[in-house]
């Protein structure tokens, strides 16, 4: 969670409203930093093929902060899958990350190619053209 420091008291309450146990920070640079050791927390401690449990970041109030859209630009760019929220109004308001899509693919597009032959294969392998014995 990422609060100014004047704010705490407001942090502190959403979280108890909302049941969270969260990490607060007051600074977007420790916010980005502890959220990265949670991610890989995460990765480390997860089972092979189970789902990924997900990372989240909620800001309270971080208009007075400065920082906070590089902080928004930093966890697209390197955690798409990272669910970002804002407090506003008394309710936790998702913040939408269109290149997440991509990380939620459950199975790989089909790529259709065009038959190799042996020459081409070995060219593309070792980089040198061979001929083909028939």
């Amino acid at each position: 969670m990422l609060v100014p420091l004047a704010r705490n008291e407001a942090a502190h309450h959403a979280a108890q409203k909302f049941g969270f146990q969260p990490s607060i920070e007051h600074e977007p640079a420790l916010a980005m930093a502890e959220l990265c050791l949670h991610v890989n927390h995460l990765r480390a401690t997860q089972a092979w093929c189970a789902e990924q449990p997900v990372a989240q970041l909620i800001l309270v109030h971080t208009q007075e902060l400065e920082g906070v859209d590089q902080l928004v630009h930093a966890i697209h760019t390197y955690f798409p899958s990272v669910l970002i929220s804002e407090l506003r109004d008394g309710r936790i308001v998702d913040i939408k990350n269109d290149s997440a899509v991509v990380d939620k693919l459950t199975e790989l597009p089909i790529v259709h190619s065009e038959d190799v032959d042996a020459n081409e294969l070995y060219m593309l392998l070792d980089n040198k053209p061979h001929e083909v014995e028939e």
